[in-house]
């Protein structure tokens, strides 16, 4: 197909679509104008309480109404913006002052959100050639309006001819409105190319009647954002997903649209409630900490920028195995919190990752041969009972963590201001990090330190470190908000000292998986969205900042994900726990094969159990997910037809089948 550069350029006539060819709005849909305007006239008391809770359904109404009897009036279904306003205004008792407030009103919601789109260049290029250009338009607005619309986005629309249906009573769908243009343009149909996006009237119909077309590709809504008009119709969805969509007028890249669509949303509105909540408090400072705060003190930057707001931001380098250091005050707390967090998951090799100690040594002083094994619920008792009363393990923890204390607190001290509040911005937690890191900041600095949080799944309270979550409801508290939230670093595991300076060490320390993965085509399209939602908000004097953004992306995920964004987030190197340079991908498809295994061997697959099962799941084949819904439907079936218990420890070994419990331990040890 030939591009807009390519046409040959001996055409008697140019002709052009205009909306979503030349120009779009700033909302979803051309109906997300009339919504905005209720939200516009709903505490203006010149109209009845009904016209302004319900403008929206009346203006959509009135003008399916009007073209309805004008087809069995007239046989034609164009009609006039006076049109519309003349039934509203019979059916609601409105008097001219009121009709001509909101035809204003529609105008100049029109204008204030129109942009113009990339083709426009290509018809200034004709214009400057001295082609014979025309817009031609299936629109209830005349041709003046139009023009009166158009010129406040460039002065050339002011010397353009322009053919509206309203006024022909025909339009483009029909070909009515071709067949009249070429009567009063005088031009043959073989001279003739148009541009439009609609593929029935400007390219189908067109080329029937011999017209030469060039298709604009249109911009279609992702399923997300299908999902989201469904299930929170209002001016905000309008608004979020309008900017979306002009944040990817020039880009097609698939990470920069995944950004600009479904990250950029989530994470601006986080990052706007963290800036307002720090103009309340006072808040002068912000710590964007590593790495989940990468790209939100991006974000913060462009709108502090933006806004002029007199708050400074800073990127610091720290994490849960970096700042969670055993010092005497904290070691009893540490202890209880690691055997807690990770329960089912935690092993030896985990435990001495997490404390900063050579694994051989801690074997040793507990008494333990299996570095990989994961601990029993006794097991995970016992070793916390041990390593709290056993001296020389505690002796041994803080031994090889004196250094690590030393240089965090010449770190801390280095990049902090502590004569002013202490603000860090982190994702998804429990806070205890932060619990840990204000212990020991107090032991050389009494302070406290505050931690805004996107969802914080404890909220435990200390004096001395305070949370604050920008989602509340425990529902809808989930990890996979962590996936949007990446940097190009590694994780802080530590920090040395090069040339008087405290410089962090980093795990996957060139980031080349984030790199390759298409990090910064993401963040592009996150701040391209962030830009676009700025002035929106702006121009339109609102803010889009409510949570039912993110409750609604949530339940896409939970229920409706569709496979393409499954994959690009599967495709996301994460890891919840321990080292990540063998991380390739936070989930994978569940296999029929491998379901049916764990179901003979009495075990849950791994990917429900660290993974994001409702990612597998949309990635698995259709056998599988049948196979995954059957289980989930009749859980208990397995433990019925058998299930399997054996520990060495205990020398135990029995089954259960088909409801009968059988002991083979004495059988099985008397052979051994």
């Amino acid at each position: 197909m030939l591009t807009l550069y390519e046409i040959d350029m001996n055409f008697k006539l140019y002709s052009f679509d205009i909306f979503d060819t030349l120009v779009t709005r700033r909302m979803a849909s051309p109906s997300g104008i009339f919504i905005l305007m209720q939200e516009i006239i709903k505490n203006n008391y010149n109209f009845s309480e009904f016209l302004r809770h319900n403008f929206y359904e009346i203006r959509k109404e009135a003008e399916a109404l009007v073209r309805r009897k004008h087809f069995e009036l007239y046989n034609t279904r164009e009609i006039t913006f006076e049109d519309i306003y003349e039934n509203i205004a019979t059916n609601y008792n409105l008097d001219k002052n009121q009709i001509d407030f909101l035809k204003n009103l529609e105008i100049d919601t029109e204008i204030k959100n129109l942009v113009l789109m990339p083709n426009f260049d290509q018809l200034l290029d004709y214009i400057q050639k001295n082609k014979n250009i025309i817009l031609i338009s299936d629109m209830y607005y005349s041709s003046s309006q139009l023009r009166y619309i158009l010129v406040h986005l460039h002065p050339i629309f002011s010397k353009i001819k322009i053919y509206s249906s309203g006024e022909f009573a025909t339009s483009k769908a029909t070909g009515g409105l071709y067949s009249k243009i070429k009567e009063l343009e005088g031009v043959d149909y073989k001279d003739w190319i148009h541009f439009g996006d609609n593929i029935h009237s400007d390219i189908k119909v067109a080329e029937k009647m011999g017209i030469t077309t060039e298709r604009v590709k249109p911009q279609k809504l992702n399923s997300y954002q299908n999902f989201l008009l469904r299930s929170e119709y209002s001016y905000i969805s309008e608004l979020v997903i309008g900017s979306s969509k002009l944040a990817c007028l020039d880009s097609n890249n698939e990470k920069f649209v995944f950004g600009a669509t479904i990250g950029g949303p989530l994470l601006y509105n986080y990052v706007d409630w963290i800036l307002s909540q720090s103009i309340e408090r006072k808040f002068k400072n912000l710590y964007f900490v590593a790495r989940d705060g990468y790209i939100l003190k991006l974000i913060a930057d462009e709108i502090i920028k933006n806004k002029n707001l007199n708050i400074k931001t800073k990127y610091i380098y720290g994490s849960r195995k970096a700042w969670r250091v055993p010092t005497e005050s904290s070691y009893e707390y540490l202890i209880k919190r690691i055997f807690k967090e990770y329960d089912y998951r935690i092993t030896f090799n985990l435990i001495a990752y997490r404390l900063n100690v050579p694994i051989d040594n801690l074997l040793n002083l507990c008494g333990y041969k299996y570095p990989d094994r994961k601990l029993n619920h006794k097991e995970r008792l016992y070793f916390t009972e041990k390593f709290l009363k056993d001296e020389k393990i505690k002796e041994f923890i803080l031994g090889e963590n004196e250094s690590r204390y030393e240089l965090l607190r010449k770190y801390l001290t280095q990049e902090i201001d502590f004569n002013k509040d202490i603000v860090f911005v982190d994702m998804h937690g429990s806070g205890w990090t932060q619990h840990v890191l204000s212990d020991l900041i107090s032991k050389f600095n009494p302070t406290v330190i505050h931690t805004f949080y996107f969802t914080n799944y404890s909220m435990e309270r200390k004096d001395n470190s305070l949370l604050y979550s920008y989602i509340l409801s425990e529902r809808y508290q989930d990890l996979i908000i962590e996936l949007f939230s990446k940097s190009f670093d590694g994780q802080t595991i530590g920090y040395k000292e090069e040339n008087n300076k405290i410089i962090p060490i980093l795990e996957c320390q060139n980031g080349s998986m984030m790199r390759k993965w298409g990090l910064a085509d993401y963040i592009n399209g996150v701040l391209a969205y962030t830009n676009a939602i700025m002035k929106t908000e702006k121009i339109n004097d609102v803010s889009v900042n409510i949570q039912d953004i993110y409750f609604c992306f949530i339940n896409y995920y939970r229920a409706g994900l569709d496979y393409r964004t499954a994959s690009i987030l599967a495709s996301i190197p994460y890891s919840r726990i321990g080292n990540e340079n063998a991380v390739k991908y936070c989930a994978k498809k569940i296999h029929t094969l491998k379901l049916l295994v764990s179901f003979l061997l009495c075990q849950k697959p791994k990917l429900e159990l660290d993974g994001f099962p409702h990612i597998s799941y949309v990635l698995s084949s259709k056998h599988s997910k049948k196979l995954q819904n059957f289980l989930c439907k009749y859980s208990t079936l397995q433990k019925f037809l058998f299930n399997i218990y054996y520990s060495r420890n205990q020398k135990s070994f029995k089954a259960t089948i088909f409801g009968h419990n059988i002991d083979f331990s004495k059988l099985l040890w008397r052979i051994k």
